[in-house]
């Protein structure tokens, strides 16, 4: 069987049937200590860490006058539009952290960026960037805003970071890239 989307498995064993649903992703990154793809990490400035519950990325200590941190999850990759990234965010630090989308390459300019942020309770927050041809679209927790990007190409590549004077640390975990 050749899979080639989101996918139902159901099995049946006498009176009893259970089902699930496997993702068809373009890349998946758990970002624990014991399951993750840290040999992709492309980063400029600032550093890494993972751990048992996630992947810190910190900016506390650098001290450049533009990028903080500056970290792509799939190296230089760059994805065909449309496009989601997704991921869970555990710790935001000071919510200043953003996630950068560029066209073509990371040599040009970004054409946006969306702040991320952690839900007030503290809970483990889910967040999701849609791509499309002329739309980037942030989700966290479910409530959505378009970040209006400047022209966007038909390949665009994304990258985590923090800008300028801001000295802090984020956590998350349960990356993935799938196309739409």
């Amino acid at each position: 069987m050749e899979v080639s989307s989101d996918t139902t498995f159901t099995a049946t064993y006498g009176t009893v049937t259970a089902s699930c649903t496997v993702e068809y992703c373009i890349f998946v990154d758990y970002m624990i200590t014991s399951n993750n793809q840290s040999d992709n990490y492309s980063y400029t400035t600032g550093s890494y860490s993972l751990s048992d519950d996630g992947l810190t990325i910190d900016a506390s200590t650098y001290g450049s006058s533009n990028y903080q941190a500056n970290l792509r999850i799939d190296g230089t990759n760059v994805y065909t539009v449309p496009y989601t990234v997704e991921f869970d965010l555990i710790n935001d630090g000071n919510d200043q952290f953003r996630m950068y989308f560029h066209n073509t390459s990371f040599s040009n300019s970004s054409v946006c960026s969306g702040t991320i942020w952690t839900s007030p309770s503290g809970s483990v927050t889910h967040v999701k960037f849609t791509v499309t041809s002329n739309q980037v679209t942030r989700t966290i927790n479910g409530s959505t805003s378009n970040l209006n990007p400047s022209t966007v190409a038909s390949t665009v590549g994304c990258r985590f970071g923090y800008w300028q004077s801001t000295q802090s640390a984020i956590k998350i975990r349960n990356y993935r890239v799938k196309s739409l």
